[in-house]
């Protein structure tokens, strides 16, 4: 671990580790959030201007936004948590160590290019036995957490699809050169459980009209030829799940899941754009087994129409544009 541990240092410097022991229990709880811009109150240079300190942001809104994350983490208590756009690790280390302090995450990182205001971070009751980072091209780093949880191996895959900012076709090669970096692990870590996590910023089957969908129905007519091509291929049917297709709960309707989306824009209304897809040994009736899936979507984190109640900065209120999702497995 302390040679893995340095390489990633070294070719990786805002990656940043932290282990102690931790506590244990049955059964596996995964949580993905992307917190909208979740930055510390010091100055490192690369935030966005409205969270520079002397801006209008400080050490007491910064506080309060990592009470309300952690208030929301604490009440599904996940095992692990990713968390998009939080600043760097030092946010990992305050809410591990303040508000999440007696629940036993003492192992976190974050990981960003260099340049980038925003990283991909996550808090951990359960110590990794090995971490390492996928280089995606044009694109955030895909990280990837092998831990053993009640005698299974399990591939733990944290991501953020690059944002569609500028139209999706502007794009659309990002966040396709992420799904494929995601097959390859599939292919490379099968068949062992395979969760991927986060944020892909688009919807199943978005950009085919300017080429390729990174992410592609697997019950679609082109569904074999973009599969090939190397796009996650995604099915709801729980029988289905062959080679490197993925299961995805937003696509089984057999669930009944609380919104019809993670994120509403107002131009288009609802996206699933935040998931955790899961591996075909999900459903394999051998050790770690899929049990529930959800939207967690109570009534503080959303507006009175129901959608993501959105950080505000300027009066401190609301929490991220995006609600959270949680697998529980058993």
């Amino acid at each position: 671990m302390p040679i893995l541990l340095m390489l990633m240092l070294t070719l990786f410097p805002s990656c940043q580790m932290v282990f102690k022991k931790e506590p244990k229990k049955s059964g596996l709880t995964i949580m993905t959030w992307n917190v909208e811009n979740l930055f510390d109150a010091n100055l490192d240079g690369s935030e966005y201007s409205e969270y520079k300190p002397g801006n209008g942001w400080d050490d007491v809104a910064y506080r309060r936004r990592l009470k309300l994350t952690s208030d929301v983490i604490d009440d599904r208590e996940p095992d692990i948590v990713f968390l998009d756009e939080v600043e760097n690790a030092q946010v990992l280390k305050d809410l591990s160590e303040t508000y999440l302090s007696r629940h036993g995450y003492f192992y976190y990182g974050a990981v960003k290019k260099e340049g980038d205001a925003i990283a991909i971070g996550f808090l951990s009751k359960i110590k990794p036995d090995q971490i390492f980072i996928h280089n995606v091209a044009q694109s955030r780093s895909l990280i990837q957490i092998n831990i053993q949880k009640d005698n299974e191996k399990v591939v733990l895959l944290g991501c953020h699809g690059k944002s569609r900012l500028g139209g999706i076709d502007a794009t659309n090669e990002q966040r396709l050169a992420l799904s494929q970096t995601i097959v390859h692990v599939i292919e490379d870590e099968s068949p062992l459980l395979i969760l991927a996590c986060g944020d892909f910023n688009g919807d199943v089957d978005d950009g085919k009209e300017y080429g390729q969908p990174p992410l592609v129905d697997a019950g679609g007519s082109l569904y074999q030829t973009y599969k090939d091509k190397g796009s996650l291929c995604i099915s709801g049917d729980r029988n289905y799940l062959v080679d490197t297709t993925m299961y995805g709960a937003d696509r089984d309707q057999a669930l009944h899941l609380s919104k019809p989306g993670t994120y509403y824009y107002e131009d288009d209304g609802w996206h699933f754009f935040d998931h955790i897809y899961a591996s075909m040994a999900a459903f394999d009736h051998e050790g770690l087994d899929f049990k529930k899936y959800e939207i967690y979507a109570p009534d503080k984190l959303c507006r009175v129409e129901g959608v993501p109640f959105s950080w505000e900065r300027d009066s401190l209120n609301g929490i991220s544009d995006h609600f959270p999702v949680v697998m529980y497995l058993e």
